[in-house]
């Protein structure tokens, strides 16, 4: 079966399913975590936030782990 999604937008959906997911793009993070904010963040505003407080950390060239240990933060 051919899908219109990306690999990663299915890897993406996979990882949340099997409630695995330990890596995000920034457009990932915004897309899970913006509602948790009211929408009043936008995707660079939360990915400061998120790394600020330790909620992830930068692995690579967008993209960030998962802190496994994280239990709230304010910023």
């Amino acid at each position: 079966m051919t899908s219109f999604y990306t690999a990663e937008a299915q890897e993406h959906a996979q990882q949340l399913m099997d409630n695995t997911l330990k890596y995000y793009s920034k457009r990932s993070l915004f897309m899970e975590q913006a509602p948790s904010f009211n929408f009043e963040l936008n995707a660079d505003q939360l990915l400061a936030k998120a790394l600020k407080v330790g909620f992830i950390k930068k692995v690579g060239e967008d993209k960030y782990e998962l802190n496994e240990d994280y239990s709230g933060g304010k910023a």
